[in-house]
């Protein structure tokens, strides 16, 4: 299912399970209309990585340089419980 919100819809309906990141379910864990359950111990760990076109451009370097510096310093962080 390409869209979350229908993810969920389709679990909120009885109609099946999904494997979601906690952050994207937290208002409907917090509203009690579905819950979670942990799939391991420590729950699940995503490596994210950027790509971008390779170019001869300066200042989309350090468009880019800052915008990466950005990701790491306030980017996906949470561990799936």
């Amino acid at each position: 299912m390409p869209l979350t919100e229908a993810t969920i819809a389709l679990v909120k309906a009885g109609a099946g399970v999904a494997v979601l990141a906690r952050w994207a379910l937290a208002p409907n864990l917090a509203a009690g209309t579905i819950r979670g359950l942990a799939l391991s111990p420590r729950g699940l760990r995503r490596r994210w990585s950027m790509a971008t076109l390779v170019t001869d451009a300066d200042d989309e370097d350090a468009f880019l340089s800052r915008f990466a510096k950005l990701v790491r310093a306030h980017g996906p962080t949470a561990v799936v419980q």
